[in-house]
């Protein structure tokens, strides 16, 4: 991939129907806590991008769904922002680390190292707090009810009530879901290569012989 020098390291790759998109990140401090200026360049075939738009929010996440484009926390602190774009961006809500939608109504969580705290949305402004969970790391729906993974198993049918599956047979990092298949993948960002895993129902995993490498950009459709 060949980008302008300035890009910086790339921390998440987004997609519509015509571009590819790159989010990169400018390390910053805050009241002496670390954060992460939101960065990001497209590209027409996903080999070359540039120039970059310096977004002025803070993100080390970013995903399009529903026509628009959003970027958020992920390990980096700050408000949810959304572009019409995918460049030009817009505060939209408070911090938010993970986002899934049905269609029409969209879920956020709020993940710190103890808890992640959810909430629904039909229009990106006004927000209703759901229930607080535990062990999450990732979001995603599946065409009938929401579904929040990390060292537990939760789903939610309208991203406000969650019930708790139990415990998972590996500590995961992140979930998605397509093609009526479950993706998990692993939590540890500093073992490389890492694990891979799949599931027909969310609930039993089968480890993946493909193995995977977070040495690069990171981002998943």
């Amino acid at each position: 991939i060949s980008f302008s020098p300035d890009a910086g390291g790339g921390k998440a790759v987004f997609e519509d129907s015509a571009h590819v998109y790159l989010l990169a990140n400018n390390y910053v401090t805050v009241n002496a806590s670390p954060a992460y200026l939101a960065n990001v360049s497209s590209s027409d075939d996903g080999i070359h991008f540039g120039p970059i738009f310096h977004t002025g929010v803070y993100g080390g996440g970013a995903v399009y769904f529903n026509h628009r484009y959003f970027i958020f926390g992920n390990e980096a602190f700050g408000p949810l922002a959304s572009s019409t774009d995918g460049l030009h961006y817009r505060i939209e809500g408070s911090v938010s680390s993970l986002l899934a939608t049905n269609g029409n109504v969209d879920v956020k969580m709020g993940v710190t190292p103890e808890e992640a705290h959810t909430y629904t949305s039909s229009d990106f402004t006004q927000w209703t707090a759901g229930d607080t969970l535990t062990g999450v790391m990732g979001l995603t729906y599946d065409s009938t009810q929401y579904w929040a993974l990390g060292s537990r198993v939760y789903t939610s049918s309208n991203g406000l009530r969650w019930v708790d599956k139990g415990a998972t047979v590996h500590s995961f990092g992140g979930v998605a879901y397509g093609n009526g298949v479950y993706i998990a993948w692993s939590s540890n960002l500093y073992v490389s290569p890492d694990s891979l895993w799949y599931s027909a129902d969310g609930l039993n995993w089968t480890l993946s012989s493909t193995p995977i490498d977070y040495s690069g950009p990171r981002g998943f459709p």
